[in-house]
């Protein structure tokens, strides 16, 4: 579940530029789990975004944790 969500409009795109998106986790922050989005038109940072998400059990409806390792696993 997405708690928070900042975004940053650096430069300007048009109708029919190629726009690359590059996106990784970064640190957990206990239960939350931020993650960087960055988009790219001509290898030139356009959108800086940064957004929190929650994880959530769908079967417990409660907030899940994710272990330390849990990058290294997929």
């Amino acid at each position: 579940m997405l708690l928070d969500h900042h975004i940053q409009y650096k430069k300007q795109v048009y109708l029919g530029d190629t726009i690359t998106v590059k996106t990784y986790p970064k640190v957990p922050e206990g239960a939350k789990q931020p993650r960087k989005v960055e988009f790219y038109c001509n290898d030139q940072l356009v959108v800086d975004s940064l957004t929190l998400w929650i994880l959530i059990d769908v079967e417990t409806q409660k907030i899940k944790r994710l272990g330390n390792d849990w990058l290294e696993k997929i």
